[in-house]
């Protein structure tokens, strides 16, 4: 076996290694990326509707993770003086809904029940923030308006 031929083989295995190495490393991106996006998709649909707010507030979209009180920069302000400024977490964690109070003044009630750890909510549940009171709906039908 010549110099040559052995140069050739060494180039065409290097190739080869390298084809296999890039390969992987999409493989590798691709599976992470169809988890992302199926995670992403496991988010179930659910609204937090406020009662007797009027144009202040409404109906909410839930997303993954919602800071509810009086701040503007909240996911759902809330314009009320019984509302702290961050007075609530609602999220999504471990396929289930939880709502946890962030030492709000006022207090955080799930169906007359004081949160004082994360609790789960339940297709139905009356959420009360302060004097507000708002019904956490998961799985709702699509016949009333939102806000986003």
């Amino acid at each position: 076996m010549s110099v040559d031929v052995l140069f050739l083989v060494l180039r065409l295995l290097a190739a080869l290694i390298l084809y296999l190495f890039i390969s992987g490393v999409i493989l590798i991106l691709w599976r992470d990326l169809r988890a992302a996006s199926m995670y992403a998709l496991r988010i179930p649909l659910a609204y937090l509707d406020f009662e007797g707010m009027g144009d202040e507030c409404g109906r909410f979209k839930l997303q993954e993770e919602n800071i509810i009180g009086r701040a503007a920069e909240n996911t759902i302000p809330i314009v009320d003086e019984t509302v702290s400024t961050r007075h609530a977490r609602l999220a999504f964690y471990k396929g289930q809904w939880l709502l946890e109070d962030l030492g709000s003044r006022n207090g955080t009630r799930i169906n007359d029940i004081p949160v004082n750890e994360p609790l789960a909510l339940a297709d139905g549940d009356r959420i009360q923030l302060g004097k507000v009171i708002a019904r956490f709906e998961a799985n709702p039908s699509e016949t009333k308006p939102e806000q986003e």
